[in-house]
């Protein structure tokens, strides 16, 4: 709504100023001008606050995550664009993946959640398959 009232000031001051001086030609050249240097300057401010906002929920996101005994690896990793997140990494257990997705169901901002994360055992001991066949073990 802002942007749109800071728009309509904008023209208001071109056609204020083409009424004042110059030829024609110059005053349309100033109003376009005008118009599209405020125009860039709004997208660029806009852009700023989305990556911001970005990164503050990047953040907390990972905040939670390490908060969380059923996510509290650092394994996770986590993206945010325009509210869109994407997990991604690797984690041992199925219920870790559920809950990581779980948490940010009802996180404030989230539009989309899209989980890419990878389920990896750890394989802490070496399995003899020579000693399974045997009968004696």
């Amino acid at each position: 709504m802002s942007q749109i009232l800071l728009l309509l000031l904008i023209a208001l001051r071109v056609v204020l100023y083409q009424l004042c001086i110059g030829t024609l030609e110059q005053r349309n050249l100033y109003c376009y001008k005008s118009i599209y240097q405020q125009c860039i300057q709004m997208k660029t401010e806009v852009n700023n606050e989305e990556d911001k906002r970005d990164m503050e929920m990047t953040d907390a996101i990972l905040s939670i995550f390490r908060w969380n005994w059923n996510t509290s690896n650092d394994r996770i990793k986590v993206k945010v664009v325009k509210g869109r997140v994407t997990l991604s990494g690797a984690v041992e257990w199925q219920y870790q993946k559920e809950a990581a997705v779980a948490e940010l169901s009802n996180f404030k901002g989230v539009k989309g959640i899209r989980n890419n994360i990878k389920i990896q055992l750890k394989q802490t001991t070496k399995i003899n398959a020579t000693r399974l066949k045997s009968p004696h073990y």
